[in-house]
Order: C-alpha cells, then sequence, then structure tokens
C-alpha cells in the first residue's frame, strides 16, 4: 500500500509524539517522584531522625516511583504517550471521516442540479 502526503504526516507526527511525548512523560514523573521524596525526605529530617535512614527512605520512595514501575520510568511512559496517541488518532479519524462523508454529500447534492 502507497501512503499519500496525508497518511506520511500522520506517521511522522506520530513518531514524533511518540518520542517527545515519552521524553515529556518521563521527565514528569521522576520530577513528580522527586518532589515526593524530597518531601519526605524533609519531613523526616524534621523528625529528628538520622540522616542516613532519612537518605535511604528517600531513595527508596524515588526508585519505587520511578524504576519500578511497570516497564520501567521508559517503558510506562512510552505507554502513556502510546495511549494518547490512540485517543488522538481515533478522534482525529472520526473527525475526519465524518467530514469527507458530509463533503462527499454536499458535493453529490451540486452534481445533481
Amino acid at each position: 500500500m502507497k501512503l499519500g502526503i496525508f497518511g506520511r504526516a500522520i506517521v511522522a507526527a506520530s513518531t514524533l509524539w511518540m518520542i517527545g511525548g515519552t521524553a515529556f512523560y518521563a521527565s514528569e514523573q521522576y520530577a513528580a517522584a522527586s518532589r515526593l521524596a524530597q518531601g519526605h525526605y524533609n519531613e523526616c529530617l524534621d523528625s529528628d531522625l538520622d540522616a542516613n535512614f532519612c537518605s535511604d527512605q528517600r531513595d527508596i520512595i524515588l526508585t519505587a516511583h520511578t524504576d519500578h514501575l511497570d516497564g520501567g520510568l521508559i517503558g510506562w511512559a512510552a505507554v502513556q504517550a502510546g495511549v494518547y496517541l490512540a485517543i488522538g488518532l481515533i478522534v482525529f479519524l472520526t473527525l475526519y471521516g465524518a467530514l469527507k462523508w458530509v463533503l462527499a454529500g454536499a458535493h453529490s447534492q451540486t452534481n445533481k442540479s
């Protein structure tokens, strides 16, 4: 099957989204995990607990929210980007198909007159 310009544009945009979206979701998840771990670390130090214990707990929390995600951080982020890509393509192609159908009906009306 040969792809026209429309099909090639969709493939190129999807590829760019998967690369950019994966990087975006990975960085957002890592930043959220870092904020959570640092918040716990600060609370732990405020409780007058040992700094080494607090540091170990911070590392455990960070690892749990990044490396221990299903598929690792990058795998998890790629799945997130893929889900949004699939939803976006379904919506776009539905709207595109509806618009083509409406325009085909308008075109057939002008040919009858």
